[in-house]
């Protein structure tokens, strides 16, 4: 259950381009807003931020999940 919700976490937060195509750009998702603030506004310096930003709540859900997976995989041994 935990490498499905990794699964499904990651690519749904670093997608950019399918949801534009998809939902012909009604909705704005983290992808969308930092490719604007980089091409349409070219404010690189905010831009830069958010993806830092996203990359470490990616990093720490990733460890996150691989604490509860290490958890789990003792428990079932024991």
């Amino acid at each position: 259950m935990v490498s499905g919700i990794t699964l499904v976490f990651l690519p749904a937060v670093s997608s950019f381009f399918i949801p534009k195509l998809l939902g012909g750009g009604q909705y704005v998702l983290i992808g969308n807003l930092i490719e604007d603030y980089f091409i349409s506004t070219g404010d690189w310096n905010f831009g830069s931020a958010i993806s830092l930003i996203m990359a470490l709540i990616i990093l720490v859900s990733m460890y996150v999940t691989r604490k509860i997976d290490r958890y789990t995989a003792q428990e079932d041994n024991d």
